[in-house]
């Protein structure tokens, strides 16, 4: 409540109001109509220890009477007009009066008093009196008055104006406003009537053009009439794409506006639409603030405006990684819903909920909230309600819990709801998912039966989209079941309608089965020529385009059908630098999203950049779908124009990407850059199969592997055996064996792993060579980290990349923190007693570093590590990390704090993965030794996953990390041994490896405590190795040795 009648205060002083200017303004007219109207319309409109003050600036004696004497505007005017005698005062009180009879009282007193003849407002008047609608015989749209000002303001209590007189003042005033002058006064009279009648007649581009250079209307009095005034406007800029403008306009009127006249209500209406603009920007951390000054009011808001505020404010929570946060005001917002009895809004709060939850993977309550929705549907008898949640779990089953068989069960379930009321595009909802199940199966039969039923009812119902859709399954299925003409003629049948209006996936859906039929056609040249171009426009977008909420572009299936055609296409006709390439860009493919998110760019646009960068896309994106539904000269075209776009985006972000376009690597280079017995095992998902490629210096090959429900489960429980430390050796000789890993090592030493889906957590390090006695035979068994040493990349492009050499102000910088005040901060974090005695220990270790600072306990805090981090070589965190299964930029990492908020921080104590690309970080290597600080390994097609992710983007050049939760008692001797190694000049691959073989010797096995560390980036050593020195030193003494015995001999010649 403080913060925002402090805000208001705020507001308020942003309207210049200076009594003695608006009058000085106002007393330069005289007692004409409009001054006397703006002068009492200021008067009542102002706060009450202001008026006294505007009452002394007024000069005219009768207008200062007349408010003397009145408590309302009305009353005023009707006093200062007994004297006045004006036609257009008299009009104002006509219009303010909703009483017929007091109208007629008020026409006849004025017209039967004094010798004057009704004047040229007689008509107008007598229309007022009668309360009727005014015709074009009755007023001259051509010609503007103040008295037409008045009539299309005044509308509430005697509306004369109706649509038609507003089109005829619009149609006749819209080419010329800026061609006439009025005075200063009239100007903006004529402004603001002409925006009126635009916006009653929805001209939005009418209004737009008045204002957009010039937003000043200083005649028109503050108040609520210019508030909605400027509301209008602001609206007007929002229909036209200026979200810029629209919050502009909030800013500098119509909040201050709204603070001044008093009227708290619309000022919360603005804030929540202006909360709305910020969340379509991706500008969530202002939108956050906005929407918590609302709930800060919330008991001055309605029931139904409290659940839309609490719905906005989890939406930006949900958008900045505030997971605790979303799920609070998530249950306030339904606790709001139960008690009013909105179903609507609980349902919605149901659905939200469990999205959420399957984000996060958390299948119980994710299943809890599907329950809830579904009891409440049965409660209402919303048949339709049912049949869609069953819909969502159907698909639940299907895409989370990988049990396809009991997702067709729910959907039989689900097709006896169905009955002759069903909406038939509910029923085909139904069909059409049970259809796509079937189709990843292969059941081409029951699957082609379903997509002629909705095929036919798509027909029947003029539904073009679906029918469209439904054609280009179909084509798939033919194709795949050697129907090749029957497919063609589905595809040819698609083209013959017009297809620019569908979406982007549809379309590379269309253009994909298209490819394929001419692949199976034999017409490879034509196939090959068609992939590429589709290719390269579906790569363009990811680019460019991203979901503004998540940063994110989804791969959608469409999508990745497309990327396993053409990776088999490309493998069928032996094309190995291709297909690797594309195989490294699917993995790769949100890489700009991290740099491109909103949540990073919002921090460093301004809202005109931002908008500039949105209407780019969305114009990127129109461009794309005509794009790959024209041929020939268009199509050149149309590729130039997106070239140009992208390049002005390209220029906007510039500065700021540290992403830039994909750079095709040639293999023969990629090989040169392989040492000796080095492989690079190279993994890319795409829908069921895992492409691996195996790199050396003499070969490549590439492997199709089908991961199938048995396969995933396989993985998984091999995960939850390690994460918990029971873990199961069984299983992960199975991993290597279906990965084809376990023999690997008798011809190499050294693994770089390009990995993806599992084998982001999942070391392959850990496997066992040959088959484990029992699957707890820690002990006996021999581990592929025992023979080779083993690191990470992000992408192809990293084995060659090129690092410039870089000075620091700090050699190594620790950060350990053993308390985290859970009671003050609102965290649930184990202590880590061990974690400050780690750093001093690491950085005591460290004898050949002379430049080191530990921060630990007090001096750990955010804004330390914001100083410090971009300043030290090696950094070291010894303290709680959490990873977004969801999204890498939510990933977080915990400081010390106390109860307050520091500056800068999002939320107290932590940072999270977003915040660091502004950080400038160089650090040659960071080592994150602390809970859960390894990659996501559920979204696809991201390259490096989690925290690590974000940090290599985010300019750091090696990271060491954990992929699961660790004892920090093992945690610190590991590091120890790990810098231990460092010290004496070994790469961070093999000094890694050297720890890890310790600590199977001499601590512990288990791979669960020697397994989750994994290196990702520069693998190069730190420091030469101390015998490297040593001789370099003596190399150089004998050079220098030999110099001063030449320049002896020089000296003897001479």
């Amino acid at each position: 409540m403080h913060t925002l009648l402090f805000l208001s205060a705020l507001l308020a002083a942003q309207i210049q109001v200076d009594p003695t200017e608006y009058a000085e303004r106002y007393n330069r007219e005289g007692n004409s109509p409009h001054s006397v109207w703006a002068q009492v319309t200021l008067y009542y409109s102002s706060p009450d220890e202001i008026r006294p003050q505007l009452l002394q600036a007024i000069q005219s004696d009768i207008v200062r009477s007349g408010i003397r004497e009145s408590e309302s505007a009305e009353g005023a005017i009707l006093a200062i007009n007994r004297t006045l005698r004006d036609e257009s005062l008299l009009l104002f009180n006509l219009l303010l009066e909703p009483d017929g009879e007091v109208r007629s009282t008020l026409y006849n007193s004025f017209y039967s008093e004094g010798p004057q003849l009704p004047g040229e407002l007689a008509a107008v008047n007598e229309a007022a009196r009668d309360g009727r609608l005014l015709t074009e015989g009755d007023i001259d749209v051509t010609q503007f008055h103040f008295h037409q000002f008045l009539i299309f303001y005044y509308l509430r209590n005697n509306r004369l104006a109706d649509e038609l007189l507003f089109d005829s003042f619009v149609e006749h005033w819209e080419q010329r406003f800026d061609l006439v002058e009025f005075g200063p006064f009239i100007d903006d009279l004529f402004r603001a009537t002409l925006s009126k009648a635009a916006f009653e007649v929805d001209r939005y581009s009418v209004m737009y053009s008045i204002f957009e250079d010039n937003l000043e209307l200083p005649h028109i009095p503050p108040s609520t009439l210019k508030r909605n005034l400027f509301w209008g406007i602001d609206f007007a800029f929002y229909s036209q794409g200026r979200l810029d403008k629209s919050l502009a306009v909030q800013r500098d009127y119509t909040l201050p506006l709204s603070a001044y006249v008093g009227d708290s209500n619309g000022r919360l209406s603005i804030l929540v639409s202006q909360g709305a603009y910020l969340i379509e920007l991706g500008n969530f951390q202002r939108a956050r603030e906005v929407f918590r000054q609302l709930v800060d009011n919330i008991d001055s808001i309605s029931d139904r405006g409290k659940v839309i505020v609490y719905n906005n404010l989890s939406l930006v929570y949900f958008n900045t990684g505030e997971t605790d946060a979303y799920v609070e005001t998530q249950l306030r917002a339904l606790d709001l819903a139960r008690a009013t009895g909105n179903t609507d809004y609980q349902d919605e709060i149901y659905r939200n909920l469990h999205v959420f939850y399957r984000k996060f993977r958390n299948w119980d309550l994710a299943e809890d909230y599907l329950d809830l929705a579904e009891e409440l549907a049965e409660q209402n008898d919303n048949r339709s309600g049912l049949i869609a949640i069953n819909i969502s779990r159907a698909l639940f089953e299907k895409e989370y819990l990988n049990n396809t068989e009991q997702a067709l069960r729910v959907l039989d379930m689900t097709e006896k709801l169905i009955d002759q009321d069903t909406d038939y595009r509910l029923r085909d909802r139904v069909l059409k998912t049970k259809a796509d199940i079937y189709l990843e199966q292969q059941n081409w039969v029951e699957s082609e039966r379903l997509l002629n039923r909705i095929l036919e009812s798509s027909a029947s119902n003029s539904n073009t989209a679906n029918y469209l859709q439904t054609l280009v399954n179909l084509a798939q299925i033919r194709a795949e079941t050697g129907r090749l003409s029957e497919a063609a003629e589905n595809i040819n049948e698609f083209r013959t309608y017009d297809t620019s209006v569908l979406p982007f996936r549809v379309l590379v859906y269309a253009n994909t089965v298209s490819s394929h039929i001419q692949s199976l056609r034999g017409d490879v040249r034509q196939a090959g020529t068609e992939f590429a171009d589709l290719i390269e426009v579906v790569f363009e977008r990811a680019r460019n385009s991203s979901d503004v909420e998540s940063g994110y572009w989804n791969l959608e299936k469409e999508y990745t059908y497309l990327f396993e055609t053409y990776a088999d296409f490309l493998i069928s006709q032996n094309r190995i630098d291709e297909v690797i390439n594309l195989l490294d860009r699917v993995r790769t493919i949100n890489d700009a999203s991290l740099t491109d998110s909103p949540l990073v760019q919002a921090s460093r646009l301004n809202d005109e950049q931002l908008l500039e960068e949105k209407n780019l896309r969305d114009e990127m994106d129109r461009l794309r779908r005509q794009l790959v539904s024209t041929s020939g000269q268009e199509r050149l075209q149309i590729k130039s124009d997106l070239e140009q776009l992208s390049a002005q985006r390209r220029a906007l972000l510039r500065q700021y990407s540290g992403t830039p376009d994909y750079e095709e690597v040639k293999l023969w280079s990629l090989k040169r850059n392989l040492r000796p017995q080095q492989v690079m095992v190279h993994i890319t998902e795409i829908n069921s199969h895992y492409y691996t490629a195996f790199i050396d210096r003499d070969k490549t090959e590439i492997r199709k592997l089908e991961v199938t429900e048995a396969t995933r489960n396989l993985f998984e429980s091999a995960l939850e055996s390690i994460f918990t430390g029971e873990t199961d050796l069984m299983k992960f000789y199975e991993i290597g064996r279906f990965l084809g890993l376990n023999s690997l090592y008798e011809d190499y030493s050294s693994f770089i792993i390009v990995p993806d889906g599992y084998l982001y957590q999942l070391p392959l390090a850990v496997m066992p060579v040959r088959l484990p006695d029992t699957p707890f035979s820690y002990g006996s068994t021999e581990y592929l980290i025992e023979r080779a040493d083993f690191y990470m990349l992000n992408s192809l492009k990293d084995l060659t990349k090129k690092e410039e050499n870089i000075s620091y102000d700090y050699d190594f910088a620790g950060f350990g923190v053993a308390d985290f005040k859970n009671e003050e901060t609102g965290r649930s974090l184990v202590s880590l007693p061990r974690a400050p005695e780690e750093v001093r220990s690491v950085a005591d270790g460290l004898q050949r570093f002379d430049k080191s600072r530990s921060f630990t306990n007090q001096e750990a805090t955010s804004a330390d590590f914001r100083e410090i981090a971009g300043k030290t070589r090696v950094l070291h965190m010894a303290t709680h990390s959490e990873v977004s299964d969801s999204d890498p930029l939510f990933s977080t990492l915990h400081f010390y704090a106390d109860g307050d908020t520091q500056d800068g921080e999002t939320v107290k104590g932590q940072l999270f993965a977003y915040e660091l690309f502004d950080l400038n970080l160089r650090n040659e290597l960071v080592m994150l030794n602390s809970c859960e600080s390894g990659g996501d390994r559920y979204l696809q097609g991201t390259g490096i996953m989690g925290i690590n992710r974000a940090l290599r983007y985010a300019g750091v050049r090696s990271l060491v990390l954990n992929a699961w939760s660790v004892n920090d008692h093992y945690a610190a001797e590991f590091a120890n041994l790990f810098y231990e190694y460092l010290n004496e000049g070994l790469s961070k691959s093999e000094s890694l490896q050297k720890a890890k073989m310790d600590f199977i010797k001499t601590k512990n096995a288990n791979p669960h405590f020697w397994g989750p560390y994994i290196l990702n980036g520069d693998n190069r050593p730190l420091l030469a190795r101390e015998a490297e020195t040593t001789s370099n030193t003596l190399l150089a003494v004998l050079f220098l040795l030999s110099i001063s015995v030449v320049i002896g001999r020089k000296r003897e010649w001479v």
